[in-house]
């Protein structure tokens, strides 16, 4: 089995603070994540004053606009990011909202793209994306299924692989929306690989996930759930981040492991007596008294006569005393 994907998601998490994106990388690398993904945001490529907040969060911003403007990164400051990946042995992705972002981001030598929901149908920029030949990763959350057809189809042009991922764009995602069995439907209707994009800001749908075939699961991560952003009530914090890798690791073993019910009862037979019963006294019987089912019990350990003996010890006479709580054994009847 394949290993399942982690993509911690810190997007918009660094509040525009290139220390608090390097510190969100040393943050995931402690947790063994292998690949984080940020945002690039120019606002002059992708927005205009009329961009209204998807979340009314901001005391700073008076406009969604200058919210991307303020989270910009210079090409430089970029490359200090990617670069930290590297050392840190993590890929560095980031999504593009714009054609100017897919260049910069293709100057720094990006290994993959991730297209979010909002981008699914943007056709000139996953004709950006894809003629670079590189694998694309695609989210759904507010497209149709015939949308999602329609984009199959036209990728169909280019030579790029691609994963789609499911994912419901509401922040937070409440559990009776996740629909996670949307993973196998999408992956039995579209026959590629599926992955899940979570916005819960909890690590059971991506256990789940897992469980349900997705090749890679990604959440929006912050550095406490209490950190000011639009994002932070869909994280998962750093405790969590961490308690997702060892849940989906436990989950992984257990999809791996191949039982032989025969093999394992075997390995398993000295335990199996501990937990097995026997025929004991439920009271003293004296030796000549009639044995019946009232002064018999059936008590741990299984070392003695099992229970489906009780029709070949009722009715019998005792042959000596049998004191309360002992193992009947076969000569002491007849």
């Amino acid at each position: 089995m394949k290993q399942v994907e982690i993509i911690a998601e810190i997007g918009q998490a660094h509040d525009g603070s290139l220390g608090t994106a390097h510190a969100m990388i040393d943050a995931v690398a402690k947790r063994g994540i292998k690949a984080v993904k940020f945002q690039m945001h120019i606002a002059t490529e992708e927005s205009t004053p009329e961009d209204k907040f998807r979340v009314n969060f901001s005391y700073e911003d008076q406009t969604r606009f200058d919210y991307w403007r303020r989270m910009e990164f210079s090409v430089e400051q970029w490359a200090e990011l990617k670069k930290h990946c590297e050392e840190k042995n993590i890929e560095f992705l980031c999504t593009p909202f714009s054609i100017e972002a897919v260049k910069r981001l293709e100057q720094l030598g990006i290994k993959r793209w991730k297209i979010g929901s909002g981008d699914t149908s943007n056709r000139s920029l996953l004709k950006a994306v894809s003629t670079t030949g590189k694998p694309l990763l695609l989210s759904t959350g507010m497209s149709d299924y015939k949308e999602i057809r329609d984009i199959l189809e036209f990728m169909k042009t280019f030579s790029s692989t691609l994963t789609l991922f499911h994912c419901v764009s509401r922040y937070p995602n409440p559990p009776e929306s996740i629909a996670l069995k949307e993973i196998v439907k999408l992956r039995e209707t579209f026959n590629v690989p599926i992955g899940f994009s979570d916005h819960s800001g909890e690590i059971y749908p991506c256990l789940l996930a897992v469980y349900l075939g997705a090749v890679a699961v990604e959440v929006h991560i912050a550095l406490s759930k209490e950190a000011f952003g639009p994002d932070t009530s869909s994280s998962l914090d750093l405790g969590q981040l961490e308690e997702l890798v060892r849940g989906i690791c436990f989950v992984e073993k257990m999809l791996e492991c191949q039982t032989d019910k025969d093999k394992t009862a075997a390995e398993l037979k000295e335990q199996k007596i501990l937990f097995s019963r026997s025929i004991v006294a439920a009271q003293d019987i004296s030796e000549g008294e009639i044995i019946s089912d009232n002064n018999l019990a059936l008590k741990k350990p299984g070392t003695g006569l099992p229970e489906d003996q009780l029709s070949q010890v009722i009715g019998k006479i005792a042959r000596r005393n049998i004191h309360k709580n002992e193992l009947i054994q076969r000569d002491w009847f007849g």
